[in-house]
């Protein structure tokens, strides 16, 4: 599918208080998207759907992406864009995402009920919840884990809205992988409660849930990777994975951790494919500027970011239809650049953000997209190892 992803921070408020959270002090500002903002958006989205070069990369239109915080925290704007939009032509062209912590089904809900049972069905809405799989940092401003409630969350927006286009996504610390095996165990636990409530089971050709153990490490970290008795320790890890992910994969014919690769053709794009972020992707502020992606927006350097781009809802139609172009297809002259390192890694996972780097490099630089963040490597070159073995077994039908 090629769409353009429009981001758009919606609240900077959330009702959950995860100590890893990288968007730290700016959870406590209370920034709300305005409403006076509504009609501006909607002139640029009608804009970009009715420019041929635009419609030629993005045949199949524009995702809005619900951003916080946590967004649901400010449905009254999100319902009154979502009805305002549903009046328009270009609301064919239109899709709509939602990243929630899952804390308050309520919220959630109110949400999905603006859609019907076929738009539903058509991927209209797509949601992802974060659920880690453990009671790790995600706490609530109590300091009360949150686990058990968001997973029974999970599932009651799964029983109630048979047709809605559901997945997980976790945050794991490098710590954390020492706990991989518990992890996994609890993920698959989901699973299985899912595949039952999923009408046909996950052999079914279209399951609406997907529930998956993808994990992004957490990158916003100075952690020691390097540290033999940590990558022996966690080399078990993998070993035990490895071996329950092989039985895991006969059976359902997918990966629940998918790190893991389906085949071998799929191991060298996850390696070297590089964050579209500021190119497919563009994320709107409070104040009705775009920087290149969600993270920028709490980025050290998030006034670099937006001055690159130098986009914004009050610009005349001509000045935001040049800039829109010409800072997108700058960054992608630096972005598509792939080092000689990364194409001979042993890695077959790698996630690399674009906006740390900068961070790291303390300069903000469309070159800086160039530069891979190296924390994390040795844990991403050890996984490989693993991955390329169950390939080889799947391949030869052989078991560990």
């Amino acid at each position: 599918m090629k769409q353009f992803n429009l981001e758009i921070a919606t609240t900077s408020k959330c009702s959950m208080a995860c100590t890893y959270c990288f968007e730290g002090e700016e959870l406590k500002t209370n920034k709300f998207q305005r409403e006076e903002n509504i009609d501006k958006i909607i002139e640029k989205i009608e804009l970009l759907l009715n420019n041929e070069k635009f419609n030629s990369e993005y045949p199949d239109g524009i995702c809005i992406n619900f951003w916080g915080g946590e967004p649901t925290l400010n449905s009254k704007w999100n319902i009154d864009f979502i009805t305002r939009l549903k009046q328009l032509p270009i609301y064919s062209k239109l899709s709509f995402f939602i990243y929630s912590n899952g804390f308050d089904y309520s919220k959630l809900s109110q949400h999905i009920d603006q859609f019907n049972q076929e738009e539903l069905l058509n991927n209209k809405l797509r949601i992802q919840i974060s659920w880690d799989g453990i009671d790790n940092g995600r706490i609530d401003h109590s300091g009360n884990p949150t686990n058990e409630r968001v997973m029974n969350n999970i599932l009651k927006i799964i029983r109630n809205y048979r047709n809605l286009n559901i997945s997980t996504k976790a945050t794991i610390q490098p710590l954390e992988l020492l706990r991989l095996e518990e992890i996994w165990g609890n993920y698959f636990k989901l699973f299985l409660k899912v595949e039952d409530l999923n009408e046909g089971g996950f052999q079914s050709l279209d399951p609406r849930a997907r529930i998956s153990f993808s994990p992004t490490l957490n990158y916003v970290d100075d952690f020691n990777d390097t540290d033999p008795e940590y990558l022996e320790a966690i080399s078990k890890q993998f070993s035990i994975v490895l071996k329950i992910e092989q039985k895991f994969f006969e059976r359902y014919n997918h990966h629940l951790f998918t790190w893991f690769s389906q085949e071998e053709k799929e191991a060298r794009p996850k390696r070297l494919t590089n964050c579209t972020a500021g190119i497919n992707i563009l994320a709107l502020d409070y104040n009705g500027s775009f920087t290149t992606c969600h993270g920028a927006l709490y980025s050290d350097f998030n006034k670099e970011f937006e001055q690159f781009h130098d986009i914004s809802l009050n610009q005349t139609k001509e000045v935001f239809t040049k800039r829109f172009f010409e800072s997108r297809d700058q960054l992608k002259l630096n972005s598509d650049y792939v080092a000689n390192s990364c194409i001979s890694c042993s890695a077959t996972t790698c996630y690399k953000c674009p906006i740390v780097n900068v961070e790291q490099i303390k300069e903000f630089s469309t070159r800086n997209y160039q530069v891979r963040d190296t924390r994390h490597c040795s844990i991403y070159k050890l996984f490989g190892k693993f991955d390329r073995l169950l390939l080889s077994l799947k391949q030869n039908k052989k078991d560990i």
